[in-house]
């Protein structure tokens, strides 16, 4: 399985990296609809600890979702290499922690 195949236990559930951006997405949008200014101000110091310890972020498919990037069919196959961040940068739980 690829990296954009892997199954993902979310809640004690299976569900395709495709449903858990998904959701992902939907609850950032929910963040910043409820506190814009917060929100932003949030992702703003998130992205920032990430940039000083991965040089490599453009590369994590969670990182073009925390900023709002688009990735294209393309650029899925050939520049994104990684999902996550790990421990205490992973986007995923700074997106459920909002």
């Amino acid at each position: 399985m690829g990296i954009h195949e892997e199954q993902l236990k979310v809640k004690g559930r299976e569900v395709s990296r495709e449903i858990l951006v998904k959701e992902l997405k939907e609850k950032l949008r929910a963040a910043y609809k409820a506190d814009a200014m917060r929100t932003h101000e949030k992702v703003l110091s998130f992205t920032s600890a990430i940039k000083e310890q991965y040089p490599d972020y453009s590369k994590y498919q969670l990182w073009h979702l925390v900023i709002g990037s688009t990735i294209d069919d393309a650029d899925k196959i050939t520049k994104i290499t990684h999902f996550d961040f790990p421990g205490d940068l992973s986007v995923e739980q700074f997106i459920k922690s909002l």
